[in-house]
């Protein structure tokens, strides 16, 4: 019996012991996390490591926890911050909920408690979704917040978030279930896009073209895009029709490629203006190798009155964003009839950041009069940006004499 005991004592010093080295070694690691820089790649909550200790005895220091996310000085203390959102994925849903209600009850500034308020709702929204729910939504308060948590809470789990919003509604005004409903069919949407299109019909007319735009995003197989497209042809509104033509063919170039948007936009049944400026706005959003072969594509459909205004749009935005790319193109256009309209907005937009190259481009516009004022205008930004650089150009150059006597002065 007295082995027995001291076997007993010895395990019991073990296990002190134990304990004592592992708080020690969590305490280590809170410190280090601490002193750890902040990355430089938004901070992620992994919310499904959440470890659920329902029975847990240990009671949370709120006052440490949020002493965490107190602004230090003029601006929160970034490292402490991260230190604490590691801190949150580690606590249980008790000590979550209590963090949750405890937000405006602790000297946290206005921003940094709005701010703290994404993260925890993130962990809560997979842990217990109507406790969260009904507290963003009390008194009507349908905030951001309670959308972003409806929508994460139907992708998951389309079901109960269908089940508490109707529950919801039994004893809300009508009016303030409707952007409700649009986060709950944003969220189907994503794992489920047939059954958001059935959503639809639940709606206010007046949100189904943002219904419609919203499940488009979210067809990722050629099943989904046809069954799309067969409801979408069904619509008596002709406005939701062209909203819904739009936000498919992004969905087609996002999954198919280009050439499969294009040959969408080309059978679409829509007004010839609303279709090319479609198909520009598709071009400048997704600046690519092939943009001279869709740039090709566009100005050979498109209307000669639009073409003007397109081409300014896209040389402005690809000539921000591949400046080489762009010269390339204008080198091989030159026979074109819009070429000096392409090469003066070229220069607009290339003069500040490369005075010399929009020069030399200035000077192949074959208009005479186009030709200097488009030289003129990109030797005034580089005479105040360089002149010394800008005079020793304009002596070397081959332009006029009255050009030269004017800038050399």
């Amino acid at each position: 019996m007295k082995a027995l005991s001291l076997g007993l004592i010895a395990i019991g010093t073990l296990l002190f012991v134990w304990q004592g080295q592992r708080l020690k070694s969590v305490r280590s690691e809170i410190a280090r996390l601490r002193d750890q820089p902040l990355p430089n790649e938004p901070i992620s909550i992994p919310s499904r490591s959440i470890s659920l200790n329902q029975n847990s005895s240990q009671p949370l220091d709120k006052a440490a926890l949020f002493d965490l996310f107190k602004p230090s000085g003029k601006a929160i203390n970034r490292e402490d911050t991260f230190a604490g959102l590691r801190r949150l994925s580690a606590l249980d849903l008790r000590q979550l909920k209590e963090v949750w209600t405890s937000l405006d009850s602790h000297s946290l500034d206005a921003a940094t408690s709005g701010w703290l308020r994404l993260p925890v709702s993130r962990l809560l929204v997979d842990l217990d979704p109507p406790f969260i729910l009904d507290d963003l939504t009390a008194a009507g308060n349908h905030s951001s917040l309670a959308k972003l948590t409806l929508a994460r809470w139907a992708r998951h789990d389309p079901k109960g978030a269908t089940e508490w919003l109707e529950g919801y509604a039994q004893s809300a005004e009508s009016g303030e279930t409707t952007h409700l409903r649009i986060a709950l069919l944003s969220g189907v949407a994503i794992s489920d896009p047939a059954r958001a299109l059935e959503m639809v019909s639940d709606l206010d007319a007046g949100r189904h073209r943002e219904a419609f735009t919203e499940i488009a995003a979210h067809l990722r197989t050629r099943a989904h895009r046809e069954t799309y497209l067969q409801k979408l042809t069904e619509h008596h509104d002709s406005q939701v029709r062209d909203a819904g033509l739009r936000a498919f063919a992004y969905n087609l170039l996002e999954y198919e490629g280009f050439e499969a948007a294009a040959r969408a936009i080309e059978e679409f049944e829509l007004e010839p203006e609303s279709k090319w400026k479609l198909a520009e706005r598709m071009i400048t959003n997704d600046i690519g190798l092939d943009m001279p072969q869709r740039v090709g594509w566009l100005l050979e459909n498109t209307s000669n009155s639009l073409r003007d205004e397109q081409i300014h749009h896209i040389v402005a935005t690809w000539t921000h964003s591949d400046i080489n790319a762009i010269t390339n193109w204008l080198g091989v256009s030159e026979q074109e009839t819009w070429y000096d309209h392409a090469v003066n907005t070229f220069t607009e937009f290339a003069r500040e950041a490369d005075p010399r190259t929009a020069a030399e481009w200035a000077q192949t516009i074959h208009n005479e009069s186009v030709r200097h004022k488009a030289v003129d205008r990109v030797l005034a930004v580089w005479h105040r940006q360089d002149p010394e650089a800008a005079s020793a150009y304009v002596t070397a150059a081959a332009l006029p004499p009255n050009f030269k006597e004017r800038w050399e002065k």
